[in-house]
């Protein structure tokens, strides 16, 4: 009985977070100027619970972007509270024909590696999860 109150509670919970997903895109510019090809990480902070592993998006050539989910494409992110981590490389980053390069990070650690970003994402959803760094 103990197992099945335990599965019960385990498959609600995972329904629930389902259900909650809402969309979020927006845009991020480095020095007033679009990021292109950067990677936008949406990280559950530490005192989130069941908001999962979290969401990802790629900016496009205006540095726009939408999340996904980190473990299915389904478009959106829970609505909580991120840490976020944005990282971009010089160069294509499909391209390994000189492997002796090391692609160097555009953005400064202190909005990937170190980040100190939050967003929260709205039980709306939002269009406005903007980001505009700095050199």
């Amino acid at each position: 009985m103990r197992m099945h109150l335990l599965l019960l509670t385990f498959s609600v919970a995972i329904i629930g977070c389902a259900d909650s997903v809402v969309n979020v895109s927006g845009k991020v510019t480095l020095d007033k100027k679009a990021l292109a090809n950067a990677t936008v990480l949406f990280e559950p902070a530490p005192d989130q619970t069941g908001l999962g592993a979290g969401a990802h998006g790629k900016t496009d050539a205006n540095g726009e972007y939408s999340l996904s989910l980190m473990t299915k494409e389904t478009k959106g992110a829970a609505p909580g509270k991120y840490i976020v981590k944005i990282s971009a490389y010089d160069g294509d980053p499909g391209d390994n024909s000189d492997s002796t390069k090391v692609p160097k990070q555009l953005v400064p650690e202190r909005y990937n590696i170190k980040t100190k970003l939050t967003f929260d994402v709205p039980a709306a959803g939002t269009t406005s999860a903007n980001f505009d760094l700095e050199k």
